[in-house]
């Protein structure tokens, strides 16, 4: 499974040269091959929104797992010296194991990038639909 955007396969699916010189050479007007030339790229841009989509939820489920074991540790290790007389157990010593494994949580994050992977893919799903939708259909469309 790959991490990487398709960029190869965006290169290769986008109107191949032959098509593109067929389109030009066309007896259509120039209005019509710049419309016909529009859709394909919106379709394109579409596809990659998409992709984006589906490529974040792994790194979003994990950078949330990770999370909400790093605040259930810590809320667990602050308690801990506030139930050191309970039931006679000395939950002192839990605590700063507790707290340990936040740092290994918060760590193995920062390691394997799961948050920063989910923001990534995020923002640049975000940057094509704004491109999409504002950027493209103000300035080329026609008709």
């Amino acid at each position: 499974m790959s991490t990487q955007p398709p960029i190869a396969e965006i290169n290769q699916s986008i109107l191949p040269l032959d098509d593109l010189t067929a389109l030009m050479n066309s007896k259509e007007s120039s209005l019509e091959k710049l419309d016909v030339l529009y859709l394909h790229i919106e379709s394109k841009a579409r596809e990659m929104i998409v992709w984006y989509l589906t490529k974040k939820r792994l790194p979003s489920l994990c950078s949330r797992v990770l999370r909400f074991l790093a605040i259930m540790f810590a809320g667990f290790g602050g308690l801990c010296p506030l139930l050191q007389n309970l039931g006679g157990y000395n939950f002192n010593q839990l605590g700063y194991v507790s707290l340990g494994l936040v740092a290994a949580i918060v760590g193995f994050d920062k390691f394997f990038g799961f948050s920063s992977a989910w923001m990534r893919y995020m923002l640049t799903q975000i940057c094509f639909k704004w491109v999409c939708w504002q950027r493209l259909s103000k300035k080329f469309r026609i008709g």
